[in-house]
């Protein structure tokens, strides 16, 4: 840098030189008496050739005197300096040459020292791109300048301000191409956030189902026994986005079927996310208890709602309270599936209106869920108890409507006289707070008109305004704004 600036000083100097060399009239200035008018002048005037740093120069060789070239339009009249016409002498009485000869030494600096340059610009290390700019490209989707960014030495390793991994935030931006760049460069492959579940990029993959990436990563290393905070490991996070393709390859390369955390298993996150197409699935892979022919053939008739088939099943023997692989009574099966006429049938037949499947969830929660209108109205009226939910889950009616935006039910619960503010027993989420994670509108208006709090928060501290991150619903949070407004 030092040789750089040397170098930008003596080119300066040269172009000065030059421009004075190229001089129309040359008027020679004694600097003994006439000084101090010809540095006002000049610096009135502000002539280019003749700028206040020069006389700062020609002060300090007071009692000297040179000759200095003047344009004519750029400089003072004649008449306004005072000059003498004395040629001044340097020290030995011989004349002072300020011209070409200096520029010749001036000019040999300029060689040397740009051959310097150059060997000191080949040899410096420029500094490598801050861990903003890489997360900054990532979080723009810019995959090329992220790359760029990469080869030109930034960080594998860069987090956001809240302690994300790059790797995961490129996980989650859909960049495939940036994680392999990434983790060729060096990021830890199992690296985490250092907030919210402590996750793992192999774990966002279930986000976007990514079945390629996610082999990739496993291929890489990526540990597909960690655990969130939450105790879920991938296999859950799959499973609670209910991506069979995913669930089905983590399986293949050795993923623990019954790892439970806070959620449960996968199965029960199956269940109580209502991802009826992964159930059947993790049924086929081992999960829950084998049953007999006849009893498979009753479930099946209860869930197509084939009446004669049920009824022909029961008169051979099977109970109405049949389950089936995991533990689901006929009934909360007949209920999830809208089969309003089954339902019926198995009450009249003494089926247990209160019967759980094995994440507490009764048959009219499981209609809840899945918005059957009339099941819920036909279990009502027989005196189902509209707030009754297991004990390690929670999951309430009014819960089950909220996850999924049934606000025509959530109506119909609250007129019940149900808790709208009873939180699951996972996280510690309310109703509303569920709604708005799902980014339900209409759900979130209902629950708040039916005197839902928007104060409360889970058992980790989060509030409405933390949910509405996970649907980003402009709507939703003009509507908490209002309500909150009105409380005020």
């Amino acid at each position: 840098m030092f040789i750089i600036k040397k170098l930008s000083g003596l080119l300066k100097g040269c172009v000065l030189l030059i421009t004075r060399l190229s001089c129309k009239e040359i008027i020679e200035v004694s600097l003994s008496s006439p000084w101090t008018q010809l540095h006002y002048v000049c610096h009135r005037h502000e002539s280019p050739l003749i700028p206040r740093e020069h006389c700062s120069f020609l002060h300090s060789g007071w009692g000297r005197s040179y000759r200095f070239p003047y344009h004519f339009g750029d400089c003072p009249p004649r008449e306004s300096l005072s000059r003498t016409h004395r040629v001044g002498r340097a020290r030995g009485g011989k004349p002072v040459q300020f011209g070409i000869h200096k520029l010749r030494g001036l000019i040999k600096q300029v060689l040397l020292l740009s051959i310097l340059s150059i060997i000191a610009c080949r040899t410096e290390v420029p500094n490598p791109p801050s861990e903003s700019e890489l997360v900054t490209a990532v979080m723009a989707r810019q995959a090329g300048k992220a790359d760029s960014l990469l080869t030109a030495g930034a960080s594998p390793q860069s987090q956001d301000e809240e302690g994300t991994p790059v790797l995961i935030l490129a996980v989650n931006r859909g960049l495939d191409d940036v994680v392999k760049k990434l983790v060729t460069a060096g990021a830890d492959v199992n690296a985490r956030r250092a907030a919210y579940f402590k996750s793992t990029a192999l774990m966002e993959v279930g986000v976007r189902n990514n079945p390629e990436l996610a082999g990739w990563l496993l291929d890489q290393g990526a540990d597909l026994h960690a655990r969130d905070t939450l105790g879920d490991t991938a296999l859950n996070w799959a499973a609670f986005y209910g991506h069979e393709d995913l669930v089905a390859l983590y399986l293949d390369r050795g993923a623990d079927l019954l790892v439970a955390g806070r959620q449960g298993s996968a199965i029960d996150i199956a269940l109580h996310r209502g991802h009826e197409g992964l159930i059947q699935l993790l049924i086929r892979r081992g999960a829950g208890k084998a049953i007999s022919p006849e009893a498979k053939a009753f479930i099946r008739d209860v869930e197509k709602g084939d009446l004669d088939g049920v009824a022909t099943a029961l008169e051979k023997g099977i109970s109405p309270d049949q389950t089936d692989e995991i533990g689901s009574p006929a009934l909360v099966l007949a209920a999830g599936a809208g089969q309003e006429d089954v339902v019926r049938y198995l009450l009249r037949k003494g089926a247990d209106k209160e019967a759980m499947n094995r994440v507490g969830e009764t048959a009219l929660a499981r209609a809840a869920r899945f918005g059957h209108e009339s099941v819920v109205n036909r279990l009502l009226s027989v005196g189902v108890d509209p707030e009754l939910a297991g004990e390690q889950f929670g999951i309430t009616p009014l819960i089950a409507a909220a996850q999924t935006g049934q606000t025509v039910i959530i109506r119909e619960l609250i007129a019940s006289h149900v808790n709208p503010d009873r939180p699951e027993h996972i996280n510690g989420y309310t109703p509303l707070m569920l709604a708005t994670a799902g980014g339900y509108a209409d759900a979130v208006r209902a629950l708040l008109a039916e005197g839902a709090s928007p104060y409360v928060k889970s058992y980790e501290g989060a509030g409405l305004y933390d949910m509405l991150r996970y649907s980003n619903n402009a709507e939703i949070g003009a509507i908490i704004q209002e309500a909150l407004l009105e409380n005020d």
